[in-house]
């Protein structure tokens, strides 16, 4: 899988867990952003884009 796609999978896993769990989740579509998403008011960046070795 690409970088890019393990990244977006990995936003919007994180997304679904917060969201079942009734939190705000919103997400920012900027790729030059400092976040991915913001949960609860609070932006956080997500990082599982991690490259196989």
């Amino acid at each position: 899988m690409q970088i890019d796609k393990k990244g977006a999978f990995g936003e919007h896993f994180i997304a679904k867990i917060f969201k079942d769990n009734n939190f705000l989740v919103e997400y920012h579509d900027n790729k030059t952003g400092v976040y991915d998403l913001k949960i609860n008011n609070k932006k956080i960046e997500i990082k599982t884009a991690t490259p196989r070795y």
